[in-house]
């Protein structure tokens, strides 16, 4: 657990003024925070990608965090509302990239949230998509 505790890597970029690819390095920290269930502080550290990304105008990273803190919802009690509204935001940016693996994964990450809802017919409309998506991505330079 100690790995997850040390920011210092970040802090550093930060420090020095160097910001190509931070927001991504937080992220993955949320991700790494959030696979620990460390939920606060996967959120905080999810937010400060999303910040960085939308100073940065980086649309692709700003993609990620908002799938990353759709995720941080879904694993919350009662953060399904959240989870949809940021899956649907992550996968209208993730769309208009291209990004086609990112999309796939937008659209099972709501089915998901559908399914634990009790919504199972939404669910498998939800979750349908993506096949698509990954078997286009994998024909072309997108890989998941």
């Amino acid at each position: 657990a100690r790995d997850l505790d040390d920011s210092r890597p970040a802090a550093a970029m930060e420090a020095t003024g160097v910001h190509g690819n931070l927001a991504h390095m937080y992220i993955w920290w949320a991700d790494a925070l959030l696979g620990a269930g460390r939920l606060d502080e996967a959120a905080r550290a999810a937010g400060q990608g999303f910040d960085l990304a939308l100073r940065q105008g980086e649309r692709a990273q700003e993609a990620d965090a908002l799938h990353t803190q759709a995720r941080i919802f879904a694993a919350r009690e009662g953060g399904g509302a959240r989870a949809l509204e940021h899956y649907e935001r992550a996968l209208e940016v993730a769309a208009l990239h291209d990004m086609l693996p990112l999309v796939g994964r937008c659209h099972l990450g709501m089915g998901r949230v559908h399914a634990a809802a009790g919504e199972q017919a939404l669910a498998r409309i939800t979750r349908k998509p993506p096949r698509n998506f990954f078997f286009a991505s994998a024909s072309s330079e997108w890989h998941l």
